[in-house]
């Protein structure tokens, strides 16, 4: 996608922290 991508990317970072 287009910025989906990332929020997707910090959300999954967000929940491994």
């Amino acid at each position: 996608g287009l910025r989906i991508e990332k929020v997707l990317v910090s959300l999954n970072l967000l929940k491994f922290y």
